[in-house]
């Protein structure tokens, strides 16, 4: 098998995914939620502060693409004791192989008290009662895009985003087909009872889709676990390493170049 023609079949592959990466995009244009089979503002809290609208804060002045977002409250701070929530529904389509991630991307914003208040994001199978933080989770294929300034332990014992960030971050959130073809995933506030008059968590531009490769915003893993930092008087970080090859060189491996 020759170098061309195993280009050839990459950029094939390559092409394929373009014209199927994007499974499902919402920028929020219209003021409404565009389909509630994927996207679901939780109906069952009367108090929900998530809404479709217009930015008019200090820092949350406008949305990613204008003119409107998915915000907590366009106009008044977030409250005090609030749990609200929004949901995402993953299915798995024709796709459903080891070579490919199911991927969720969106641009955000946040204000919060930091360490305190924040927002979270939690996943569950179609056959799964439980949820399950996604944070340093072992069946998330990855996750980054965001500041690690604004990630810590919020009041209610989760991991989360926390703290003010006032530039638009693209965060990524990747599942491997092989773990989870079904999937639900609940963003949900966390909020203290001191009211600090801060604007909340703001998104915009969220896309749905497949990926065969992504970025990855770290070094590679050479050690089979890394514990840092140490010395440490607050979070411990572990990481263990993946001993399956998932991704990345996918096409060399795929076709036998190399071992």
């Amino acid at each position: 098998m020759t170098i061309r023609y195993i280009l050839f079949l990459i950029l094939s592959i390559g092409t394929f995914l373009e014209s199927q990466a994007q499974d499902f995009t919402q920028y929020f244009d219209n003021g409404i939620i565009g389909d509630l089979r994927v996207i679901k503002i939780d109906s069952l809290n009367p108090n929900n502060i998530w809404v479709v609208g217009q930015p008019q804060k200090t820092i949350f002045d406008s949305a990613s693409t204008l003119p409107n977002a998915l915000i907590t409250d366009t106009i008044d701070y977030y409250p005090i004791n609030d749990s609200s929530s929004f949901y995402l529904y993953l299915s798995a389509n024709q796709l459903n192989t080891d070579l490919f991630v199911r991927t969720v991307h969106w641009q955000q914003k946040l204000d919060f008290e930091h360490g305190v208040d924040g927002g979270y994001i939690q996943f569950r199978t179609s056959q799964d009662t439980v949820w399950q933080n996604i944070f340093d989770n072992p069946y998330v294929h990855n996750y980054y895009g965001f500041d690690s300034t604004n990630i810590d332990t919020l009041s209610n014992g989760e991991i989360g985003f926390t703290g003010t960030d006032s530039t638009w971050r693209n965060v990524w959130a990747c599942f491997d087909f092989s773990w989870f073809p079904d999937l639900e995933l609940r963003y949900r506030l966390c909020t203290d009872s001191v009211q600090t008059n801060q604007e909340g968590w703001m998104i915009d531009d969220l896309i749905i889709g497949i990926t065969i490769a992504h970025t990855v915003n770290r070094t590679e893993q050479t050690n089979y676990l890394e514990v840092y930092p140490n010395p440490s008087t607050g979070r411990v970080y572990i990481n263990a390493l993946k001993t399956q090859k998932k991704m990345l060189g996918f096409g060399f491996h795929l076709f036998g170049i190399l071992p």
